[in-house]
């Protein structure tokens, strides 16, 4: 039972981690759009895009924070595999259940240490230093990945958990 109500939580979740996927996706074509017109410009009219490289580093930190969930979600992250692979199957779920609780650990630590670094900047209400982008927006792109992010790992450390400890099935 618990395991089929994880299982429709991690459905869930797989909804959130696609939206902030498309919008990774979005990034990273705005990122393109922005270094393209900023070349043609620097040829053709001899004056580049001067926000450029502020909006491009912005835009990298939403495709990488956004497109974090659901690498996490579906397990793509580079993996180091040569003892697990060699376990039986309630093994490699408990080095599973080991290695989610391990990052669940640090984006919980990296979300408490994110949340005060972005009530800085509303406090201060911190704009970039050429074009004047408030930073805020962008900033609240870390906490809400990391968070989600943090969650998925919950799900699937409470899931794999429940997989070790289950008697195995005979087949």
């Amino acid at each position: 039972m618990i395991v089929k109500m994880l299982e429709k939580l991690e459905c869930g979740l797989d909804y959130l981690a696609r939206f902030l996927a498309c919008i990774s996706a979005i990034s990273a074509a705005a990122i393109t759009s922005v270094i393209c017109v900023s070349v043609i410009m620097r040829r053709v009219a001899n004056s580049p895009l001067f926000f450029a490289e502020e909006l491009v580093g912005l835009l990298l930190c939403v495709t990488m924070m956004c497109a974090l969930p659901l690498v996490t979600l579906r397990n793509s992250h580079i993996q180091v595999t040569l003892v697990v692979n060699r376990l039986a199957a309630r093994g490699q779920a408990i080095m599973g259940a080991l290695s989610a609780l391990v990052a669940l650990s640090f984006f919980c630590w990296l979300i408490w240490e994110a949340v005060p670094w972005m009530e800085f900047a509303m406090r201060l209400n911190l704009k970039t230093e050429a074009t004047q982008i408030p930073m805020v927006p962008w900033m609240m792109v870390v906490p809400i990945s990391f968070s989600l992010t943090a969650l998925i790992l919950a799900v699937q450390f409470l899931h794999l958990l429940a997989k070790s400890l289950s008697k195995p099935q005979l087949q």
